[in-house]
């Protein structure tokens, strides 16, 4: 896709100058950031990474209806490169990024859909509710009183208890 020409006054390229997802005041509150965008001017390219950015649901939602010409292909891709030693201990071990719901288009992403379809109807997301309720209660309590948690073992344990 093209990236804008830089023109004064030009509101497009103010906003993607300054937006910054990896910093304060963004990571603390971004709700006034996308409040201002979408008044000053929904659609906007961050060069910093070299993205195109849009803010109202009602432009998003067809760009998502549209995967021939917006592609998901890249959505999970770093937005920098990661270094040359730990891209060669990946590729060591073996490690090849699997294109998953997020990050593919059909007719990959229809039939991973489907599979997910499934697995999630609405009666077996009800009957997990529980299990998930009282994990989350766990980790919160575990939180509160400074016990450590990274949450992946203990939830794969717990998931093979619960079959």
């Amino acid at each position: 896709m093209r990236k804008p020409v830089k023109a004064d006054g030009d509101s497009s390229v103010r906003e993607g100058e300054r937006f910054d997802p990896f910093h304060d005041p963004y990571l603390a509150d971004p709700y006034p950031f996308f409040a201002e965008a979408r008044a000053a001017t929904p659609v906007f390219y961050s060069p910093d990474l070299d993205y195109w950015v849009v803010t109202r649901y009602h432009d998003i939602r067809p760009i998502f209806q549209t995967p021939k010409l917006f592609s998901a292909a890249n959505t999970l891709a770093p937005l920098q490169p990661i270094c040359p030693a730990a891209g060669h201990l990946l590729a060591e071990g073996g490690f090849r990024p699997v294109p998953t719901l997020t990050d593919n288009d059909p007719p990959g992403h229809t039939r991973v859909r489907r599979l997910a379809n499934v697995a999630f109807t609405p009666r077996r997301v009800a009957a997990m509710e529980p299990f998930v309720r009282g994990l989350t209660a766990r980790f919160v309590e575990d939180l509160m009183w400074g016990r450590p948690n990274d949450g992946c073992r203990p939830t794969a344990l717990d998931a093979q208890e619960n079959g």
